[in-house]
């Protein structure tokens, strides 16, 4: 079995006539350049039936609806998309699988390792090293760092993960300290729809409970996967013990970890039974939730935009600024999901959490 062909990446642009995507090289791809740094750049990941790159056009179609980014209608605007480049990658055709009469390309694909070391290099060394092969400072690094924002969906968190682990390989390889490394990642935001692994930089990621395809929520989400995993207990045999916490429908947004926030939602909608389709937090180009019968997509899908647009709004500020200004911290983005996601967050979940907070804390002691 072997991969048919090598992955795609392009950029969104409306005056494109090719699905409204401009086809880049793979192999040479970086992050665009203006007269002051970098370009703000939001990289798009699929779900692994992302192989064409029309599929993940509409991926980013999404996400820029989601934040409510429009083209310029003025010479001078600011925050258009004149100032974001939104990239995506799809993992072309997949592999050859069968043999003979049997033997068909699968509709469902993921990147090579070569692959992942290719844009892991490609995006990321030239934030930290010039042309000359010489390390940045420190401050450029990090400024540098700012300007992107990675946005995933499904399997798609586990290749955004896989490309960050192995840029912070290289980064070690040439010589940069772990914690200067650590403040440059700390400087990208991840933002993750039903994600298959949580993503190891500053991010925020969204589980629904009616996810089928992931009912455990994403790998080394340890606090995400006790609370789906009690409440399912409870909910099919009626076990006693976390019932008084587990009760009703709603959000609840926490802390996974010190980088990750986590939203769980009872419910998106009232009629479907299986909810990992990101159609259902999508808004239309009014910036109106899509879909009828609703039941808190509307409130996730804002806590979701509100987490995006200021990461990227962020890096817009520092490609006009001559001093550095650091992204908001973890603590800051949760404070503003919640209250975006206002009266739909359940006090027990909340409570939930906190005891599965503790009990961690204590095993960890």
């Amino acid at each position: 079995m072997g991969q048919s062909e090598h992955y795609f990446i392009g950029k969104c642009n409306s005056k494109s006539d090719d699905y409204g995507w401009d086809t880049l090289d793979a192999a040479n791809f970086k992050v665009a350049k203006t007269k002051t740094g970098f370009k703000t750049t939001v990289i798009c990941f699929g779900g692994n039936q992302t192989i064409k790159p029309r599929y993940i056009n509409r991926l980013i179609m999404k996400v820029k609806n989601l934040i409510g980014i429009k083209e310029p209608i003025t010479k001078n605007e600011i925050a258009t998309t004149n100032d974001v480049d939104f990239v995506g990658i799809a993992y072309g055709s997949g592999e050859t699988v069968g043999h003979g009469k049997n033997q068909h390309i699968s509709n469902t694909s993921a990147l090579t390792t070569e692959e992942v070391a290719e844009l892991a290099m490609n995006i990321f060394t030239p934030l930290y090293m010039d042309d000359r092969g010489h390390i940045l400072s420190r401050a450029q690094m990090l400024k540098n760092f700012n300007q992107i924002t990675f946005f995933s969906y499904c399997h798609g968190a586990t290749e955004v993960d896989d490309i960050i682990c192995q840029a912070r390989q290289n980064m070690q390889t040439c010589g940069i300290d772990k914690q200067t490394i650590d403040d440059a990642f700390g400087q990208i935001f991840s933002v993750s729809y039903a994600p298959e692994r949580r993503v190891s930089c500053p991010g925020l990621q969204i589980i629904s409970e009616k996810d089928l395809t992931l009912p455990s929520g994403p790998s080394c989400s340890y606090i995400t996967s006790e609370f789906l995993d009690k409440r399912q207990l409870y909910r099919n045999s009626g076990r006693v013990g976390f019932e008084n916490n587990y009760q009703g429908n709603g959000t609840v947004a926490f802390k996974e970890d010190n980088d990750t926030i986590s939203i769980i939602v009872t419910e998106l909608t009232h009629n479907l039974t299986d909810e990992h389709d990101i159609n259902l937090i999508a808004r239309d180009d009014n910036w109106r939730i899509k879909g009828d019968n609703i039941a808190y997509s509307d409130e996730v899908s804002q806590a979701i935009s509100v987490a995006l647009s200021y990461s990227i709004a962020r890096g817009i500020q520092n490609q006009k600024s001559e001093v550095f200004i650091p992204k908001l911290t973890v603590d800051e983005i949760l404070q503003k999901v919640q209250s975006i996601l206002g009266k739909t967050q359940n006090e027990k979940f909340t409570n939930a959490v906190k005891i599965i907070q503790s009990e961690n804390a204590g095993l960890e002691r």
